[in-house]
């Protein structure tokens, strides 16, 4: 994607070159600190706290000063540039085809023309805009896609308050898609259409690559959450002994296997359950990409994220979408917990800016 990146705020402010990326998601705040390095990313250390389970609108608020006072201590910085994302359940992208121009006359086109692709008022909205790939249109014009994306103006400006009450300056609020993308290719480049999808407590993102260009993204809400309140229901338990037994217990069972544990064939069951209407929003997906690509098919699935980490995970998948499927962990100086791969894609963002 050779273009310049317009993010949803923000531009590198003083010279540290320390960069804290963290994502506040609905069951954990998680954050990774790196150094800038031509030959490779340097990645130092990682933390990662439990969000409060009664969530309510300004835990975020509330939380997030608490968790990136604590992650500068641990990490024993006194400055360094920071990066986040907004959930994306908050932020409203699409790949839009436009003609064919540049940078600067692209966001002054979507000044005038935004609101025919995004279904939210531009004028309360902090836009973003990625030329992903110039194209053909079938009467030969010459057209481009674009990444457009909107977030609320006043959710972003929140977080900047919220960001800045604890000393640090919040340099970029980058889109989630793009982090995801930046975790996964910036080491890799298949051959054939690849979909990642990152699973977390609260929602899903959807991306699908082809030949190292972003052709899909969604939001999809579902998240690992779901499968707690299942085995809740299921096993009549509060949400808090549920998630403890997900987190503990939590496994799909092989297919041929039989049984006795009863507690785990609930367990197993409860997963599939829970996680049926999330293939079902992937298959959805997947059949969209490929008729909007001509009977180009997604050949490989990688999953990701906290709510990545069920055993037998990927091979549910596998089975049920008929894709080959794997459980995708980033790597930077040593193997990472999948729940970090966001965080870690949004820092590689401060990376790649200033080397």
């Amino acid at each position: 994607m050779g273009s310049r990146v317009l993010t949803l705020i923000g531009k590198f402010m003083g010279k540290s070159r320390y960069i804290l990326a963290f994502d506040a998601g609905v069951r954990y705040f998680k954050a990774v600190l790196l150094k800038a390095d031509k030959k490779q990313p340097d990645l130092l250390k990682t933390v990662t706290y439990p969000m409060p389970l009664e969530f309510h609108e300004n835990v975020f608020q509330d939380s997030i000063p608490k968790y990136l006072l604590a992650a500068k201590k641990e990490f024993g910085i006194t400055n360094a540039k920071v990066i986040t994302t907004l959930p994306g359940n908050k932020i409203i992208s699409r790949i839009i085809k436009v003609p064919l121009m540049n940078q600067k006359e692209l966001n002054a086109y979507l000044d005038l023309e935004a609101e025919q692709y995004l279904p939210v008022p531009v004028k309360d909205s902090v836009l973003a805009s990625v030329i992903l790939e110039n194209a053909e249109a079938d009467d030969g014009t010459k057209q481009m896609n674009v990444l457009l994306s909107a977030a609320p103006r006043e959710i972003i400006m929140d977080l900047y308050d919220t960001v800045v009450s604890t000393g640090l300056n919040l340099d970029v609020v980058d889109l989630p898609f793009l982090a995801l993308y930046r975790a996964v290719f910036s080491g890799i480049n298949p051959e054939v259409p690849v979909a990642v999808v990152d699973i977390g407590a609260g929602s899903t993102l959807l991306i699908i690559v082809k030949d190292g260009i972003l052709k899909f993204v969604r939001s999809i809400k579902w998240g690992a959450n779901a499968i707690t309140q299942m085995i809740a229901a299921n096993m009549n338990l509060d949400f808090v002994k549920a998630e403890q037994l997900k987190e503990e217990k939590g496994e799909l069972l092989p297919v041929n296997e039989q049984i006795i544990d009863q507690e785990k064939l609930t367990i197993d069951i409860s997963i599939r359950q829970a996680t049926s209407e999330l293939i079902n929003e992937i298959r959805r997906s997947i059949d969209f990409y490929r008729t909007q690509e001509r009977g180009n098919n997604v050949e490989r699935i990688l999953i990701t994220g906290g709510g990545s980490k069920l055993k037998g995970f990927a091979e549910l998948f596998e089975s049920q979408l008929n894709i080959e499927t794997f459980s995708f962990t980033p790597v930077g100086e040593e193997k990472l917990d999948p729940a970090f791969t966001l965080a870690y894609g949004l820092g590689l963002w401060g990376v790649e800016k200033d080397v």
